[in-house]
Formats: structure tokens, sequence, C-alpha cells
């Protein structure tokens, strides 16, 4: 385990040495219990997309945060059906659970719904072996990014760019109007004429999430 002890005066103004440090040391920022990972563990156990997987969070308490399921259903078929050994588990609240599994349908590869059916902290535990986290604007996506999983990022203007997103440089954030979508090297791309946050193209959220499994099996191929 990687703990970092931080002195948080003029926090704004060191930002970018906080980020740097995230990325470098990768810091155990949720400090998961080995009985909290074991569970994780239990909980993977015997899943056939345990090896490999995704972590997806539609849900959202704000409407206006909300993609939309439209959008996501044409994500899910489009990576599902270039990869259909993929994974794919859901985190959320109870109130998720509905919707999610509607969702999963347009799912090709195995498929584990968790809402409602894990703490928060349980969520990270798990999220922790995923390859990335696909959805809104949400708690498990800063639980993603506390556990070092690079999130592939949907938000709405309900607040200016930068307050909410993900801690580190290693994610991709699709913020409706905002050209700069985050990574490392910072990408840019097309973001005339949105609107909101339903106006972000699908399109645009695919080639992010391909991109990153392509990295993260150019990864396990390293290791």
């Amino acid at each position: 385990m990687k703990i970092v002890t931080w002195n948080i005066n003029s926090i704004r103004a060191r930002l970018h040495n906080l980020i740097r440090l995230d990325d470098e040391v990768a810091p155990d920022v949720v400090c998961l219990t080995e009985a909290e990972r074991n569970a994780a563990t239990d909980i993977l156990s015997g899943w056939a997309g345990a090896e490999r997987f995704i972590c997806f969070s539609p849900g959202t308490k704000q409407q206006m945060k909300d993609w939309t399921d439209p959008n996501w259903i044409v994500v899910l078929e489009a990576v599902s059906s270039a990869d259909p050994s993929l994974g794919i588990l859901v985190v959320g609240a109870d109130g998720d659970r509905a919707r999610s599994d509607a969702l999963l349908t347009h799912w090709q590869g195995p498929k584990l719904n968790t809402c409602g059916q894990i703490s928060p902290r349980g969520s990270a535990a798990v999220m922790a072996h995923a390859k990335m986290f696909l959805g809104n604007d949400s708690g498990p996506m800063h639980l993603a990014a506390a556990v070092n999983i690079p999130a592939v990022a949907v938000f709405s203007r309900h607040a200016k760019p930068g307050i909410w997103f993900p801690l580190g440089d290693r994610h991709r954030i699709f913020y409706p109007g905002l050209p700069w979508s985050g990574a490392t090297p910072p990408v840019e791309r097309n973001a005339a004429n949105e609107t909101d946050i339903t106006s972000i193209p699908a399109d645009q959220v695919i080639d992010a999430c391909r991109s990153f499994l392509r990295k993260s099996e150019s990864s396990d191929l390293v290791r």
C-alpha cells in the first residue's frame, strides 16, 4: 500500500504537483482494507468476465447530468460487438438496478449488475480490477479515479469545467463545447455545436473506450 500525505495550504497553486505525484506514485487514496479487497475477489470469483472487464455506471441523482439511455446503448453495442469476450460490471445505487439491467441487454459479453448490492467502498474495491470506467460525472467516477482506474467520463454544464473532473491526467473528459478532452498527452476533440450533455457524440466516446482498451492490452502484453 502506498500512502501520501499532503499539506493542503495553497492547494490550488500546487495542484499540478499533486496531479503529477498521483500519476507517478499512484498512492492508495481509498486505503482499502484486506477484508474489502477479499470481498471484491469473492464477488468476481466464478464470473466469466472477471479476468477482463470494464466498469459502468449510468446512474445520476440529477437529470441534467444524464447522458441518456440512447447514447449509452450506442456505446455499449459498439464496444461489445468489437470485443465480445469483454465483460462489463455495473456499480450504483439500488435505484439504478432496473435501468442498468435494461442497458445490459445491449452488451454482448459477460455482464454483472452490482447496483444496490455492495457499498461505495466495496464498489471501489471491485473497480480496482477493471480495465477502465465508463459513466456520467458521478461518485463512482471519482471512486474509479481514486483506485487508479482510467475513466471515460461524460459531463454536463452543471459546473464549470475542471471543478469536478476526476483526479489525474489519464482520463478522457467529455464536457459540452470543450475541445480539451484530458489524457496524456492531451487529446483535443471536435466539440463544435455542442449545447448540452446529450449533444456530445457517441462516436467520440466509443473511440475513447477503444483507445483505453488498446492501451490496457498493450500493458498486459508488456507485463
